[in-house]
């Protein structure tokens, strides 16, 4: 139910007057205690008519407002209800909107959760990586080094004859290192 449905609907409006019912029935008693007092009857009579019309009028008036009261209990109690039904409706959309915000927010921490979990497994896998890379590189130049010592002692003590066959090889694993073997 979107927020525009809730102003669409007609309102209630109880205005208070201060004139109404109430004076309209004074206005009949004293009419029609007015027409009593002038007819032309005996006094006996005439008093009779008066308090029987007055009992009358006493009565219709009570009923007028036992009625008016209903009526008016009547409208305030539809008007509570339509009330507390908007309310509960609107209760109801807050507990469904505060259900899909923290819905959104818990699958908000578990992606940014999954992502620091990846972020920091890659960061390990790099790191892995680079280290094996200066780990071959260390044993390259010793074994670099091992054989550049081991060619400067074979050629203090080799005859001449070899010095041609150590340069060769000298040559090719050179050129054997520039092209990446």
């Amino acid at each position: 139910m979107s927020h525009d449905e809730f102003y669409e609907e007609p309102y209630v409006i109880i205005e208070k007057h201060s004139g109404g019912s109430g004076n309209f029935i004074l206005g009949i008693a004293l009419g029609a205690g007015l027409a009593l007092l002038l007819a032309p009857q005996s006094g006996r009579k005439t008093r009779r008519d008066i308090e029987r019309r007055a009992r009358m009028a006493r009565q219709r008036a009570e009923e007028l407002a036992h009625d008016v009261g209903d009526r008016m209990n009547d409208q305030l109690s539809r008007a509570r209800n339509e009330v507390e039904s908007k309310l509960d409706t609107a209760r109801s959309e807050i507990d469904f909107r505060k259900r899909q915000v923290q819905s959104a927010v818990h699958a908000g921490r578990e992606a940014a959760r999954d992502a620091r979990e990846e972020l920091e497994r890659r960061i390990a896998d790099t790191k892995a990586a680079y280290q094996a890379g200066v780990d071959v590189s260390r044993e390259r130049a010793e074994l670099r080094e091992l054989e550049d010592e081991g060619d400067e002692f074979a050629e203090d003590f080799a005859p001449a004859a070899d010095l041609d066959t150590r340069g060769a090889r000298r040559q090719v694993r050179g050129s054997g290192e520039a092209s990446g073997a």
